[in-house]
């Protein structure tokens, strides 16, 4: 990744507004909680490992696609 790229923060920043979008009067709290409980997991682990186990820029957008694949189960996007 370039030296100064803000792509995987842009992302990471995206991916919690849409988090915290499909967060509001969900269907049903429960199944809401266990649909995102993956992402309650492992963003905080990329965000962890970043400096040190940097992933690949199309990978992180995959992830991020994933995660907004998921949240449109939700009606969000």
């Amino acid at each position: 990744m370039r030296q100064g790229s803000h792509e995987p923060l842009i992302l990471l920043v995206a991916g919690a507004g849409l988090l915290a979008l499909s967060g509001i009067h969900p269907r049903d709290r429960f199944t809401w909680f266990l649909e995102v409980s993956p992402v309650l997991i492992g963003i905080p682990l990329l965000v962890l490992t970043y400096v040190r186990f940097r992933l690949t820029p199309l990978l992180y957008r995959l992830i991020f696609i994933h995660h907004d694949r998921e949240l449109a189960r939700f009606g969000v996007t």
